[in-house]
């Protein structure tokens, strides 16, 4: 199972590169122009320009762009993060109940573009007496059907099976956010407000960052109306 960065590392880590990107840039800058003859006194003036454009830069780019900040890409990240460990976790449940042959069929079609049977195995599996033992199990197979059926474009099957899902969990966080992407995909606002809104009950909503990110969606919606090309969370779905 794919492990997840940590947020907060992924921050600091993508600070550091990017120190580290703009120091090797000076120093570039500082050998050429020591290469072109320029006097020390005249390059350590060119540097310190060039030092100065890129952080005005900077700082107008983080001002212009403000709703694609460090901020956003943290909420994002806590996000991804949440969602990481939902995806664990009914992998390690379909593992349980149905044998490592099962997950990794399942998993690998997940990744496919093109999955074939996926969708049949899955309700094959609902019928099983261990989805009638486990209600955990039976929620995160429907959830993986409505992943399915998104690869095939059919968003409206998808909704009706997600629709059964939050039934079981009426609060649960992502369940009632992949309904709020696909009603946006259909074009719904109400629908995909509605959801999103309910997402904010789920308890890892409390989570600052998470409770940022939801509410942009809907404030996005509400401004902007529906995303009806299929959404992606990150900085391009964000910024329709």
């Amino acid at each position: 199972m794919a492990s997840q960065i940590d947020p907060k590392l992924r921050f600091w880590r993508n600070i550091l590169l990017g120190g580290l990107i703009q120091a090797s840039v000076y120093l570039f800058i500082l050998y050429v122009a020591w290469l072109i003859g320029f006097p020390i006194t005249t390059s350590i003036i060119l540097f310190v320009v060039v030092v100065f454009v890129c952080i005005s830069c900077g700082i107008v780019i983080f001002g212009l762009f403000g709703s694609r900040s460090l901020n956003d890409d943290r909420n994002l990240s806590t996000y991804d993060h949440f969602k990481g460990r939902f995806d664990d976790l009914g992998g390690k449940l379909i593992d349980e109940a149905f044998g490592q042959k099962i997950y990794t069929s399942l998993y690998s079609q997940e990744l496919s573009q093109m999955p074939c049977n996926a969708i049949d195995m899955c309700r094959e599996l609902l019928n099983r007496k261990e989805c009638s033992e486990n209600r955990d199990l039976e929620f995160h197979l429907r959830i993986k059907i409505a992943k399915f059926l998104v690869k095939e474009d059919r968003y409206n099957d998808a909704i009706e099976e997600l629709k059964v899902a939050v039934s079981m969990r009426p609060k649960d966080l992502i369940a009632n956010f992949f309904a709020g992407e696909n009603y946006e995909r259909i074009g719904e606002s109400k629908g995909a407000i509605r959801h999103y809104t309910s997402a904010l009950n789920d308890p890892d909503a409390a989570s600052p960052n998470i409770r940022e990110f939801v509410e942009s969606q809907i404030k996005r919606v509400q401004d902007k109306g529906p995303r009806k090309a299929g959404p992606q969370t990150g900085y391009r779905y964000m910024s329709h």
